[in-house]
């Protein structure tokens, strides 16, 4: 029977995730409105519908592409100045936060 693997003390999960960005903020041309069901990678529960004009929905729906979206989805999905107005209330991993703000200096400059 193989050992189980342990993680060494101090070891962080969010710091070993390949975070996705898509290539640019430019390629974001999602929906304002509308409803999105999106993939249990981003969202596990019973209805992972999000109605983009609930202000509440909206942000969590953020939220979850950002963190989980692939980029082709982050592209399709997101809204560039949505996101611009967003940024500095999303609540993401640090690490995540982090890959977001390196890819887009415009991202970092919103955030100080």
């Amino acid at each position: 029977m193989a050992e189980p693997l342990l993680a060494t003390r101090g070891w962080n999960y969010a710091a070993h995730i390949p975070w996705q960005t898509p290539d640019s903020l430019d390629d974001l041309h999602g929906p304002l409105t509308g409803t999105i069901t999106v993939p249990p990678r981003i969202d596990t529960s019973l209805n992972p519908t999000y109605d983009l004009t609930d202000l509440s929905q909206r942000f969590w729906f953020y939220v979850g592409v950002v963190r989980d979206g692939m980029p082709d989805e982050q592209s399709q999905w997101l809204d560039r100045s949505t996101l611009l107005d967003l940024w500095t209330e999303l609540i993401l991993p640090k690490e995540c936060r982090q890959a977001w703000e390196n890819k887009f200096s415009e991202l970092r400059t919103i955030s100080k």
